[in-house]
């Protein structure tokens, strides 16, 4: 019986562990971005007329497990509906386009609601505040983009590590950080 509790406490430690260690994907230390072309001519802006156009690959990075994540133009919450991308992830939560490709390029992606993946690093400031770096992707094709890729990045936003709401915006200091 003494086995059996221990091999069974063994199991959960184990269990634990793995989710600790997907979570803790924010530890990992954010190196270069590791850029590759957009895929099949989602950076040809000729391919993305009129309303077209916020879908047009903005860049595009390889994640750790090799997984290409596009980067979309995209809008922000003040130009149309449904807010997404580079610009939604720049004017609305002040991330910059080079620490959304750092994160992901550096992290590896975790499971999140809607079948997304979201990608976390945390930065520390010279006085040591650290803030989370949460990307959410979409790895499906949207049926509003004129392409069959992967969607790509939807949004990109700050977090303080104890708190479960999304700050508003990303102070300075973390798109200068790297």
């Amino acid at each position: 019986m003494r086995l059996t509790s221990l091999v069974a406490v063994s199991i959960l430690g184990l269990a634990i562990t793995s989710v600790t260690e997907g979570a803790a994907d924010a530890d990992v230390p954010v190196g270069p971005a590791k850029l590759v072309p957009c895929p099949a001519n989602t950076g040809n802006s000729a391919n993305y007329p009129g309303a077209k156009a916020p879908y047009l690959c903005h860049s595009a990075v390889q994640d750790p497990l090799g997984n290409i994540v596009i980067l979309r133009q995209g809008r922000s919450n003040g130009s149309g509906p449904g807010a997404f991308g580079w610009l939604h992830a720049l004017q609305d939560h002040n991330v910059e386009d080079h620490t959304i490709e750092k994160v992901v390029s550096s992290a590896t992606g975790i499971s999140a609601p809607n079948r997304r993946k979201r990608y976390i690093a945390e930065f520390r400031s010279n006085n040591q505040s650290v803030m989370s770096v949460w990307v959410e992707v979409d790895p499906a094709p949207s049926n509003s983009a004129p392409d069959k890729e992967g969607f790509g990045v939807v949004t990109a936003y700050c977090k303080i590590p104890s708190n479960a709401n999304p700050e508003n915006l990303c102070p300075d200091w973390v798109n200068d950080t790297i």
